[in-house]
């Protein structure tokens, strides 16, 4: 399966997830994800974006292992700047 289908698999489902939640998908580039919401729920939305990513990769991908560690910014800046520094 291609990393196209990969990646429309799991928008499709983090759409479905996500409409619970007054939340929306601002960014995505590889396995990072930016979602804009409230801070009262982002621990929630958190939650559920790793479970959510971790099972279409599990299911598309079952020999390997992905773990995703979400991490919470007070702003999108904070949240682009680690992309940009991290080394690959």
């Amino acid at each position: 399966m291609s990393l196209s289908c990969t990646y429309f698999a799991l928008k499709k489902n983090l759409d479905r997830e996500l409409s619970g939640y007054d939340a929306r998908i601002v960014y995505i580039l590889h396995d990072e994800i930016i979602v804009e919401a409230r801070e009262d729920i982002a621990g929630d939305v958190a939650v559920t974006i790793k479970e959510c990513m971790e099972r279409v990769f599990t299911e598309i991908f079952p020999d390997v292992p992905f773990v995703v560690k979400p991490e919470i910014r007070d702003t999108w800046g904070l949240a682009f700047q680690n992309l940009q520094n991290r080394s690959f």
